[in-house]
């Protein structure tokens, strides 16, 4: 597999190479069907016998042949006669929540009691059960009072008012968890941790034109006010989402780590694979994962999921509440918006100084057409500026992703929509104090975003996070010969 870091790149022969081959293969062959119909404009031959890696800080002048990356039409014909403009998502029709969380404490809205009279509220926690498919209800807490501190990240509340109005919800905020300390191995190979927080947000089946064509707003934010780098050539390296992330995660594919898939004798939870996520817990991050759609689950669907995952237990709840809210509400708030405030709370409960890793993947507005996402745009960007304004961002590398394309909608069909599906969403950006300190890795980023990436390279990069070693700090010598062979 490729283990190639943005920040840096190694030499991995064997199965690296065998993918970079068919990446270029079927790459090549797209092409060339849109060339002939006079969709792209021509480019030169690929050369599929390289076995050179990009380095980041090393010489990359030389001038190899190269993968060709395919130049796709942002709104090829067919693709505005399949684009639509979604009924607007109004959750305001509903009465305004009465209940909400703010870092990480229990808090009963002042408009509620205005309108209702006094607010007596029966907060229940939600925890998870014996596995990813059971939830267990805690002891009720009666008589809750705004300030209150959250017992669990996520409860149940039954609120009558004065007035006899009543109010009933799922919510989900931040527990905060004693202050995590490093492990007694927690240096032990690394030479410079960043300490840099990574805040991870993912869409399903939503290629890089397609986040362009959706969520526009959102893309004008992230690359012209926030300065992040799209990943122009990034490229799947199998079907579907756990073929997608589980690289990104573990550095691994899934047949490399031991036997996780549902109905294999033998199969057994994922919580020993290598995750980037436990790296982290030893050098004392605190860590947050979350999926929306529990009956899609990435690690679920086909897996036997995990011993350990916080937000499905919220979902395996909330989804049942759908005939008591507007489609796509949770209450008075858009189901999306709840997704992205678990992020949001994250870091306003927690202190600056104690490091984050969070990956949030959504589904729901995204999986069967991306039509809906355009639902999200005016949120993300409100978030997006809301994280920035409260200095979340100024330590924190920031990715917005996909897993893939579309996979089964009419635009699939298409010449540009099989590229598409294999071309997803990878953007980063890194803080401006790391652009300061480290302008050559910023500067090799934005080289290697014309290049041929893949998952693997997002992981390589997570470990030179926390592994800022001496090649990172410009001791290029260390570095192998790079070529431009995967531009």
């Amino acid at each position: 597999m490729p283990l190639v870091s943005f920040l840096r790149m190694r030499v991995r022969p064997g199965l690296s190479m065998k993918l970079v081959f068919l990446l270029c293969v079927s790459t090549a062959a797209l092409t060339f069907l849109l060339n002939a119909s006079g969709t792209l404009h021509p480019h030169s031959p690929v050369n599929l016998s390289t076995n050179t890696r990009l380095s980041l800080l090393g010489n990359s002048s030389g001038h190899g042949d190269s993968c060709v990356l395919p130049k796709l039409k942002l709104w090829p014909p067919l693709y505005r006669k399949l684009f639509a403009k979604p009924k607007g998502l109004d959750c305001s029709l509903a009465e305004e929540n009465w209940v909400y969380v703010d870092r990480g404490m229990f808090q009963i809205s002042a408009s509620a009691i205005r309108r209702h009279g006094e607010v007596k509220c029966v907060y229940t926690p939600l925890m998870r059960g014996r596995n990813d498919y059971t939830t267990i209800w805690g002891d009720p807490v009666v008589d809750v009072m705004s300030g209150m501190r959250l017992q669990t990240d996520f409860f149940k509340v039954n609120c009558t008012a004065e007035d006899n109005s009543a109010y009933f919800n799922i919510h989900a905020g931040i527990t905060p968890v004693r202050e995590p300390t490093p492990g007694p191995d927690a240096s032990a190979g690394t030479q410079n941790p960043l300490g840099l927080n990574i805040l991870m947000i993912g869409f399903d089946s939503t290629s890089r034109l397609a986040w362009m064509r959706n969520v526009p707003k959102t893309y004008d934010y992230l690359v012209n006010i926030l300065g992040a780098t799209v990943m122009e050539g990034y490229n799947i390296v199998g079907d579907g989402t756990p073929r997608a992330l589980i690289p990104i995660l573990t550095g691994h594919t899934e047949w490399e780590l031991p036997e996780s898939h549902r109905g294999v004798k033998g199969a057994r939870t994922m919580d020993g694979h290598p995750w980037i996520w436990d790296d982290l817990k030893r050098l004392g991050y605190v860590t947050q994962y979350a999926e929306d759609k529990h009956k899609m689950g990435t690690f679920t669907f086909g897996m036997v999921g995990f011993q350990k995952q916080p937000m499905r237990t919220y979902y395996l709840q909330s989804e049942k509440l759908g005939g008591l809210s507007r489609r796509l509400c949770t209450g008075s708030v858009p189901r999306h918006v709840v997704f992205l405030n678990y992020a949001r709370e994250l870091y306003r409960t927690y202190p600056a100084h104690m490091r984050k890793f969070s990956f949030l993947f959504h589904v729901e507005l995204s999986h069967d057409s991306t039509n809906l996402l355009q639902l999200a745009d005016d949120d993300l960007v409100e978030f997006l500026k809301d994280m920035n304004g409260a200095g979340h961002l100024d330590n924190t590398v920031l990715i917005m992703m996909a897993d893939h394309g579309q996979r089964f909608t009419r635009v699939r069909r298409t010449v540009q929509g099989k590229l598409e599906e294999r071309t997803p969403f990878m953007s980063l950006r890194f803080p401006p104090s790391f652009a300061r300190t480290h302008p050559e890795a910023i500067k090799n980023l934005r080289t290697n975003a014309k290049r041929l990436t893949t998952p693997f390279d997002i992981h390589a990069t997570f470990k030179d996070i926390v592994d800022y070693s001496a090649t990172m700090r410009g001791d290029v010598a260390q570095v192998s010969h790079v070529d431009e062979a995967r531009s």
